[in-house]
């Protein structure tokens, strides 16, 4: 009788330790991309080149500096804490995100940012690509070595979005 409940214990934690050990690999194969980043991007959006230099924080802080295309040059978007604060030259508006058109340029970028950093992404079938769903249809991210951001590319905005010079916040 002992002997069977020695076999049977050995069994059951046998089994445990390959649940365990299959869930924690799983789990750690997920590559996480980097969310809080500086650097410079160059988007198209619906025919119209955007550059400019982005900042972003797990945290849900987004600032966005245009500097070109001329007419929108000087323009900074700041995300925080569900407002949005536009700025340009020493002049200050502030408003609910609500208010800004949900397909706009920064509202896309800033949707996005904010489904990267609650890690509501997907691998793809390459090592660097990511699937990412949004409101306004599915976003393709390509990230580097150090998982901080390259690419995203999202069809239903008509926007691609190239990033450059990125580097992970606090280190």
């Amino acid at each position: 009788m002992v002997s069977r409940v020695l076999k049977l214990l050995c069994v059951f934690f046998s089994v445990l330790t390959v649940i365990l050990c299959g869930c924690g690999k799983t789990a750690a194969d997920k590559k996480e991309i980097c969310a809080d980043f500086q650097g410079n991007f160059c988007a198209d959006y619906r025919g119209m080149t955007v550059d400019g230099t982005i900042v972003n924080t797990r945290q849900g802080v987004c600032a966005i500096d245009i500097t070109s295309p001329e007419t929108l040059s000087g323009l900074s978007l700041q995300f925080k804490s569900g407002e949005t604060v536009l700025s340009r030259d020493g002049a200050k508006a502030t408003a609910d995100e609500a208010y800004l058109p949900s397909v706009s340029f920064p509202s896309v970028i800033r949707e996005a940012l904010a489904e990267i950093a609650a890690g509501n992404y997907t691998a793809d079938k390459s090592p660097n690509a990511f699937l990412l769903p949004l409101s306004c249809g599915e976003c393709m991210l390509t990230v580097d070595e150090n998982a901080l951001l390259q690419s995203m590319e999202i069809d239903g905005a008509d926007c691609r979005v190239r990033f450059s010079g990125c580097e992970k916040l606090g280190g």
